[in-house]
């Protein structure tokens, strides 16, 4: 689905921020993949628009309301995501 999702953009996107976390949107533990994916050449049609970021926790209350999570992913992948690109203006999003 990814890599669809790629092919779909690739023309009309300048960047990619994709969140990877080692926990599950419910909390579960689980395996990185897609840095390593990324690194190795598995998606060429998006090499150099992929902005890999990493969530290395899992909210407290999440379990119980998984909007918490949600709020979470979205807010840390947009703020860190723009944190490391430089140069923006007004009009970029």
């Amino acid at each position: 689905m990814l890599e669809m999702r790629f092919a779909e953009l690739v023309g009309v996107v300048d960047v990619f921020f994709i969140l990877e976390s080692n926990y599950t949107a419910f909390g579960s533990a689980k395996s990185l993949r897609l840095l390593e994916q990324i690194r190795n050449g598995t998606y060429p049609i998006v090499a150099g628009k992929v902005v890999h970021i990493f969530l290395n926790y899992f909210p407290s209350g999440a379990h119980r309301d998984g909007w918490i999570a949600d709020a979470l992913f979205r807010n840390y992948l947009g703020t860190n995501g723009l944190r490391r690109l430089g140069g923006l203006k007004p009009d970029d999003l």
